[in-house]
């Protein structure tokens, strides 16, 4: 099949290059097409992304949702890249979803970082099929280990960057609360932590501190009886015989005068 390109030359859809994030390759935020910003595998189309064209960054919360649906009839693994990860934090950035199912994923622009005004900020998902289902993460990695954007088997959509323009996207979403939520329980666990310890530490310099006066009353214990012992060592003893307490002369009997 041959499509005519914009320049007005014609190419045949077979031999189109594969999605990358070449330099050289700038797509405007406002002049794109799903056929363009998707490069189909040979298995046909796997996942629907909700937006598809866009990640919409909130400008007040700084965080935007990415719908992915598995609209095959196969358990299909995906994995998203950015040509700006100093500037993004994704959550799950990869992963597996099942026939008919939708995840969601969250992408957050980082603190003191901003969007590049020419669209240089894109992102791209890449699917295949999951032969065995598994959803673990050391099955995934594994996964896309073997695989690259290049592979006839991998379906990619790419994704560009934009502020989005709602005026109610800066309502604070699920994540957001329950992330709050969690790192306020943090801190209180981290603190009850510190708390225990400090306490402790204070029962055990207690139990030194009277270990020591133990100690110290012992040691000056010995050190009076060894002084006792030492001065009644000079004293004279006198010892009774008969148990009595004074010594009686004996008594003789003189003979009478005749």
């Amino acid at each position: 099949m041959q499509k005519k390109s914009r320049d007005g030359t014609h190419s045949s859809s077979t031999n189109m290059p594969r999605v990358t994030f070449s330099k050289s390759v700038l797509m405007a935020p406002h002049d794109s097409s799903f056929g363009e910003l998707h490069t189909p595998s040979d298995n046909g189309v796997m996942l629907q992304l909700a937006p598809k064209e866009f990640v919409n960054i909130c400008p007040q919360s700084g965080e935007a949702k990415l719908s992915i649906k598995n609209i095959s009839s196969q358990p299909v693994a995906y994995k998203i890249q950015t040509t700006s990860p100093e500037k993004f934090r994704v959550r799950p950035r990869c992963g597996v979803v099942q026939p008919n199912e939708t995840t969601d994923v969250s992408i957050w622009l980082k603190p003191d970082h901003t969007l590049s005004s020419d669209g240089k900020d894109k992102f791209l998902v890449m699917a295949t099929n999951s032969p065995d289902g598994g959803s673990g993460a050391q099955e995934v990695q594994e996964l896309w280990r073997e695989k690259t954007a290049n592979d006839s088997d991998v379906e990619n959509y790419r994704l560009v960057c934009r502020l989005d323009e709602k005026k109610d996207c800066g309502a604070k979403s699920d994540s957001q609360v329950n992330s709050r939520e969690f790192g306020a329980e943090q801190m209180q666990l981290q603190a009850k932590k510190m708390e225990a310890q400090l306490n402790f530490t204070k029962h055990l310099q207690y139990a030194t501190l009277a270990l020591l006066l133990l100690l110290f009353i012992g040691f000056g214990f010995l050190m009076f009886e060894q002084m006792h012992h030492t001065s009644g060592g000079g004293r004279p003893h006198h010892h009774s015989s008969g148990g009595g307490s004074g010594h009686k002369p004996t008594a003789y009997t003189c003979p009478k005068r005749k």
